[in-house]
């Protein structure tokens, strides 16, 4: 069990380090380039999208680091349920169109790495039952 543990948790860091450096990279090619993203699972349109993307780049980040240092895991549990319910609401409850049944196959890859990704960080959040254990013996000592 503990190393399904350890991959869904390894799992969940690739899943959210991945899809932080694309948020990352487009907001800042597009500030740089001075053209506006396009993104129509996100509510977003415009140079608002772009300031949401990027800041949701930077949180994602920030929570994702403190969740490596385990200082605060619960956001990470919650960024990462936060990326499901978006990707579920773009792909399903927007105008988005799906234009072949790949475009479907893919949106529902997505969703189900992102739904991974959440159980990873859901793993990740718990602590193990011999850490407590451990912690306490070596206090008494």
């Amino acid at each position: 069990m503990h190393v399904i543990y350890l991959l869904l948790r390894v799992f969940s860091f690739c899943f959210q380090g991945l899809l932080i450096v694309f948020l990352l990279a487009a907001s800042v090619l597009a500030w740089s380039s001075g053209s506006l993203l396009s993104i129509d699972l996100l509510p977003w349109t415009g140079e608002a999208l772009t300031t949401w993307t990027f800041v949701s780049a930077l949180a994602g980040a920030t929570v994702t680091i403190l969740a490596l240092k385990r200082i605060v895991p619960v956001l990470f549990l919650l960024w990462n349920v936060a990326v499901v319910i978006m990707l579920v609401r773009g792909y399903f409850f927007s105008s988005y169109g799906f234009t072949s049944g790949s475009d479907l196959l893919t949106a529902l890859l997505f969703i189900l790495g992102a739904v991974v990704a959440a159980v990873g960080s859901w793993v990740h959040m718990r602590r193990p039952a011999g850490v407590a254990a451990r912690r306490k013996a070596a206090a008494l000592v």
